[in-house]
C-alpha cells in the first residue's frame, strides 16, 4: 500500500509586502488642492458661510471632478486644463481675500494647485516651468505690463461704488398731559362733582422720527464677472514672461488682445467717479502700452520704465 503525503499549499508569498503596483497611490499636491476646493464649495452652500454662487459652484465642482479623474489616470484632459483651473481658483482666492475661514481655504487651494501644476511642468520638456521666465517681469517694456496688471488688480480692492442712501420717516406714540375739568356722579351726595386737574391721554403720533441710512461702499471684487477680468489680467501677465522665440508668445498674442478688449468693455460697463475705476483704467492703459510695444517687436527703448526713471534722475541731477 502506497502512502501519499499531502503537503499544505505554499503560502510563503501570502504575507509578502505588496508591490508598487498594488500599493494605493498617494494623493498628489493637485489632489490635495482639489479636496480643499471641495470643502470650500460645500461650506459655501451652507447659510453660515459666503459662497461663490450656484453657477460657479457647479462649474468648479465639475472641473475639480474631471481634474481628479485625470490625476487618477482615469481620464485624459488637454494639457492646458490644469493650469487654467488653477488660474480660476487663484482668481476666486483673490476675489474673496479676507481674514475668514472660506477665504483662507481658497488661498490654500490656490497655493496647492499652483504648486502642483508647477511641479508637474518641471518634469515636462516644454512645460510652464521651462517657458515662464520671472526675470522678464521687469525687463524693458514688459515692466509696463507687470505694473499695469498689478495696478488694475489692486484697484479692485478700492471703492467702486456706493449703495443708495435711504430716508425713513416714522412716528412714535406717547402719553400727553392735558389740564382740564373732569366730572363724575356721586351716589353718596346724589349730584355731580367737578374737579380740575391733569389728565393723561395717549397720542399715537406724538413724535416724528427721521432716520437716515448712509450708503455702503463696495469694492470692485464684488462686481459682476470680475472673476473673468482677474483671469484675463493674470493671463496677460503670464504671457509677458514668455520668451520672444517661444511659440506660445506668438500664438498667444491674439488671446492677449482679446483679454484686454474684454477688460476694457468690463470697465466701460461699470465706470463711475469712484477711485477704483480710475486706477483700473490707468493700469489697463499701461498694460496695453506694454503689449503694443511687445507686439511691435520692441523689447526695450527710451519709453520703458527703467529708461524713464533714468532720465528723471539725470534731470534732477542737472538742476542747479
Amino acid at each position: 500500500m502506497k502512502i501519499t503525503q499531502i503537503l499544505p499549499p505554499d503560502d510563503t508569498n501570502l504575507n509578502a509586502a505588496p508591490t508598487d503596483a498594488a500599493k494605493p497611490k498617494a494623493c498628489s499636491t493637485i489632489q490635495w488642492g482639489l479636496l480643499v476646493v471641495a470643502v470650500a464649495l460645500v461650506l459655501g452652500l451652507t447659510p453660515w458661510f459666503l459662497g461663490v454662487g450656484w453657477m460657479w459652484t457647479i462649474g468648479l465642482a465639475l472641473g475639480a471632478l474631471a481634474l481628479w479623474q485625470s490625476e487618477s489616470d482615469k481620464m485624459t484632459l488637454p494639457p492646458w486644463f490644469a493650469p487654467f483651473f488653477a488660474l480660476l481658483v487663484a482668481a476666486h482666492a483673490f476675489r474673496v481675500l479676507d481674514i475668514a475661514l472660506i477665504p483662507l481655504l481658497w488661498v490654500v487651494a490656490a497655493c496647492l494647485l499652483c504648486r502642483g501644476v508647477w511641479n508637474q511642468s518641471k518634469r515636462e520638456p516644454s512645460g510652464l516651468a521651462q517657458r515662464l521666465k520671472t526675470s522678464n517681469l521687469w525687463r524693458g517694456h514688459r515692466a509696463w505690463v507687470t505694473l499695469g496688471c498689478a495696478l488694475s488688480l489692486l484697484s479692485l480692492a478700492q471703492t467702486w461704488g456706493q449703495t443708495p442712501t435711504l430716508w425713513n420717516f416714522g412716528w412714535t406714540g406717547g402719553m400727553q398731559t392735558q389740564m382740564g375739568y373732569s366730572s363724575s356722579f356721586s351716589a353718596y351726595s346724589g349730584q355731580y362733582e367737578y374737579s380740575y386737574g391733569p389728565t393723561l391721554t395717549y397720542n399715537p403720533m406724538m413724535y416724528m422720527n427721521n432716520m437716515f441710512f448712509s450708503g455702503i461702499e463696495y469694492s470692485g471684487r464684488w462686481q459682476p464677472q470680475v472673476t473673468w477680468t482677474i483671469v484675463a489680467l493674470l493671463f496677460v501677465l503670464g504671457w509677458s514672461t514668455l520668451q520672444r522665440d517661444d511659440a506660445w508668445f506668438r500664438k498667444g498674442g491674439a488671446w492677449v488682445i482679446g483679454c484686454l478688449v474684454f477688460a476694457a468693455l468690463w470697465w466701460f460697463g461699470l465706470r463711475n467717479d469712484a477711485p477704483g475705476p480710475r486706477w483700473f483704467l490707468v493700469g489697463l492703459l499701461m498694460t496695453a502700452f506694454g503689449v503694443w510695444k511687445l507686439r511691435q517687436g520692441e523689447e526695450s527703448g527710451a519709453h520703458d520704465p527703467k529708461s524713464l526713471l533714468r532720465h528723471l534722475k539725470l534731470g534732477r541731477l542737472k538742476k542747479p
